[in-house]
């Protein structure tokens, strides 16, 4: 059941636990078929937000979205409460560590950022996406850990510099992890995303690798390039994922352009 419940992040380390929650709407089908509630507690999110949404801001019910945190919290065993954020698309981040770690009963967001660190093991950091792109990173040595909800706002801002910044190794010694997002086929817009990024390029000939024009003046952005050449101008070349397209995978993923009111996945990582 757990390898259905999510996408695991290939990162190959031990003591490293990471991923991507799916979906997974086969969980509320079996539920109402079997007409019994087949996890402990849960009866998942009903349409549109089916089945395993994560977020409060949506119009879910409050109390489904939280019997369904935690359920996965009890499936995936996490060890704490994870870190919630009020993503709101910018590059602020925070640090994670015991004297900020909600309890059980605060289960709501807790401070405006896209991004949080932590160099404390068995501390979930927690993000929140449907079309956006999670990236999660993590020290060779596990010393550190971090978490970001790329947007393309944010990653123009820099969120990803921000936080590699803030690990106590050489950038060599970080593995990053892409979790899905929406795939440049499927994302288009305007000159001014465009725009937002000639300061991260050499050239303006290197934009059109990462945005490629289409009709109306328009273009087609890509989020895993665009984080790729970011971690890598950063020194950061050990990366994995990026193959995954939330809009077109509408049976694992939720999608903010596929469906405008829809559910939110939900990426972490901890350290044992």
């Amino acid at each position: 059941m757990i390898s259905e419940i999510y996408l695991r992040a290939d990162f190959n380390l031990k003591h490293v636990h990471a991923g991507t929650t799916f979906r997974a709407p086969h969980l509320h089908l079996t539920s109402e078929k079997s007409g019994t509630q087949e996890a402990s507690g849960s009866n998942f999110s009903l349409p549109p937000w089916n089945s395993l949404n994560m977020a409060l801001h949506v119009g879910d019910t409050a109390k489904t979205v939280r019997n369904n945190r935690a359920w996965v919290k009890q499936q995936l065993q996490f060890p704490t409460e994870p870190f919630w954020l009020d993503q709101v698309h910018g590059d602020d981040i925070i640090e994670v560590n015991s004297e900020n770690t909600p309890s059980l009963s605060e289960q709501h967001f807790i401070t405006k950022a896209d991004g949080s660190y932590s160099y404390q093991k068995k501390q979930v950091l927690a993000i929140m996406t449907a079309d956006c792109l999670p990236v999660l990173l993590v020290a060779e040595d596990c010393s550190w850990i971090a978490a970001a909800h790329c947007g393309w706002r944010s990653l123009a801002k820099g969120i990803l510099k921000k936080l590699v910044e803030t690990a106590p190794v050489k950038t060599s010694l970080i593995h990053a992890w892409m979790g899905p997002c929406i795939s440049q086929e499927n994302y288009q817009v305007g000159n001014d995303v465009r725009q937002a990024f000639i300061a991260h390029v050499d050239t303006l000939s290197e934009l059109d690798h990462y945005f490629q024009r289409d009709i109306d003046n328009r273009y087609r952005a890509d989020l895993y390039g665009l984080a790729r050449l970011q971690l890598a101008q950063c020194g950061v070349n050990q990366l994995t994922g990026g193959d995954r397209c939330t809009f077109a995978e509408e049976d694992y993923f939720y999608s903010y352009r596929r469906e405008a009111v829809t559910g939110r996945m939900l990426s972490f990582i901890w350290l044992d």
